[in-house]
C-alpha cells in the first residue's frame, strides 16, 4: 500500500467514527508511526508501506478508535509554543488554559515574582510562565507523583529547571513561603458529570477531572487557603467552568473582602478565570 493510500483510508476511518478534524490527525498519525516530518510525508506519497508499517498504523488507529486521545498516543502536546511530553498520568493541556499564563504576564510587570502552579500536572503552566518570564521564580505542586514524573521531564526537556521547582503537595498545604502570584488549573467537573464527558476526555486522569459534587470543592478550598499565602498586592488565577462563574465570585468576595475579584473570558467569549487582585 502507498502512504498516499492508507492516509486517504485512514482520515476516511476516523470520519465515520465522529473525530474531528479527521485528514489532519490521519496525517499526525501516520507520521508519528513513519517518524518522518509533514515536508517528507506530501514528498513520499507514491512511496510503498511495508507490512510492518503498515501493521503498526493500523495498530495506532485502532487505538484512535477507542477514543484513547492522539496527545497520548504521539506523547506530546504544544502548549504556549512550547512542546510537552504528556501521557494518561496527566491531563492534556488546552488552549483556553494558556489564558492563565497570559493574566500571570500581564502582572508581571517585568519585575521578580515567587509563583506557585497548583496542580501543574505535566508543567505546562509552569513551564510557559518560567519560559516567558526568565526571572521568575515557581513551585509547581502536585498530589500526584505519576505527574511529577511527567512534570520533571518537561522542565528539563524546556531547559527551565533553574527556574521550576516541584513539590508533592495537595494543593497548597506544603507551601510554607509567601508568593506573589498563585495560579491553577484546578479539576473542576462535577463528579456526576465525569461521565457525561466525551469519552476521550473520560480516558484522561480522573483525579484531574473530579472537582467533587458541584465541581468547585478544590476551588473553594484553594481560595480559602490562599490568604495565608499571598504577599501584599498579589494575584490569584484561577480556570472555572463558565457556570461556575457567579458562585466563584461569592467565594472571592468571602474571603478577600477587600480584594478586586472578577471573571476573565477566554477567546470564545465564555467565562473561564477567576482572577483576585489583593
Amino acid at each position: 500500500m502507498k502512504i498516499k493510500d492508507i492516509l486517504h483510508e485512514t482520515s476516511q476511518t476516523l470520519i465515520n467514527f465522529g473525530i474531528p478534524d479527521a485528514n489532519l490527525e490521519a496525517e499526525v498519525l501516520i507520521r508519528y508511526v513513519l517518524k518522518i516530518d509533514r515536508e517528507t510525508i506530501f514528498q513520499d506519497l507514491e512511496k510503498h508501506l511495508s507490512k510492518d508499517q503498515e501493521y503498526a498504523i493500523c495498530s495506532v488507529i485502532e487505538k484512535r478508535r477507542s477514543y484513547y486521545p492522539l496527545s497520548y498516543i504521539i506523547g506530546k502536546r504544544e502548549f504556549y509554543g512550547i512542546e510537552l511530553m504528556v501521557n494518561e498520568n496527566v491531563l492534556i493541556p488546552r488552549q483556553e488554559t494558556e489564558l492563565l499564563v497570559d493574566q500571570v504576564i500581564n502582572v508581571s510587570n517585568n519585575h521578580i515574582l515567587k509563583i506557585v502552579d497548583v496542580g501543574t500536572g505535566s508543567g505546562a503552566i509552569a513551564i510557559a510562565i518560567a519560559t516567558m518570564l526568565p526571572e521568575v521564580k515557581i513551585i509547581a505542586t502536585d498530589i500526584s507523583i505519576d505527574a511529577l514524573r511527567v512534570a520533571d521531564e518537561n522542565i528539563k526537556i524546556n531547559g527551565v529547571s533553574n527556574r521550576v521547582s516541584l513539590r508533592k503537595s495537595n494543593l497548597l498545604d506544603l507551601i510554607n513561603e509567601k508568593v506573589d502570584v498563585i495560579v491553577s488549573n484546578p479539576p473542576y467537573i462535577p463528579t456526576n458529570e465525569i461521565p457525561n464527558l466525551q469519552l476521550e476526555v473520560q480516558k484522561e486522569p480522573y483525579i484531574a477531572l473530579d472537582g467533587g459534587h458541584d465541581g468547585i470543592d478544590y476551588i473553594r478550598k484553594l481560595i480559602s487557603d490562599a490568604g495565608s499565602k499571598l504577599n501584599k498586592n498579589g494575584h490569584i488565577f484561577i480556570e472555572i467552568d463558565p457556570s461556575q462563574a457567579k458562585e466563584v465570585l461569592k467565594i472571592a468576595y468571602e474571603y478577600f473582602p477587600n480584594a478586586q475579584s472578577e471573571i476573565i473570558k477566554d477567546l470564545s467569549k465564555n467565562d473561564r478565570v477567576l482572577a483576585i487582585h489583593t
